[in-house]
């Protein structure tokens, strides 16, 4: 077994992220092409973004309601979101059903909706978005 050590990876194109193989040239996975992770409570800005790759913001577009926007759009929308929510009030708050929808090549809107049934969006505390696309 062999190790590499580098400090990039570089693509040979300009329109797609290495694919990691095996030793039989049968592809085994794909880097991430965009994640987040932010606050979701209180008033939402570029600095309530914790951490990134490939987001320029998140605009509040209301309660338990946000538009995740692309610093590079992705050629179509037939991308994968996977949407987590967290929240600290475990005995006290609702706990949240988080979904996607209104995805387009240059943003994604995330809802999250009290999991009682009442159909109420509500904020949570931590929203993770990942992006896996071609």
């Amino acid at each position: 077994m062999s190790t590499l050590n580098v400090a990039s990876i570089q693509s040979l194109t300009t329109t797609s992220l290495p694919i990691i193989k095996n030793s039989s040239g049968v592809e085994k996975g794909q880097f991430v092409k965009a994640y987040v992770n932010f606050n979701g409570q209180g008033t939402v800005d570029n600095d309530s973004i914790r951490s990134s790759f490939n987001v320029t913001s998140i605009t509040d577009n209301g309660v338990g309601t946000y538009t995740v926007d692309w610093a590079t759009a992705f050629p179509n929308a037939n991308y994968v979101v996977q949407v987590s929510i967290t929240s600290f009030q475990f005995n006290s708050g609702t706990h949240g059903v988080p979904y996607f929808s209104n995805i387009a090549s240059g943003n994604v809107k995330i809802e999250s909706f009290d999991d009682r049934g009442s159909g109420n969006k509500v904020d949570k505390d931590t929203y993770c978005v990942a992006v896996f696309s071609d």
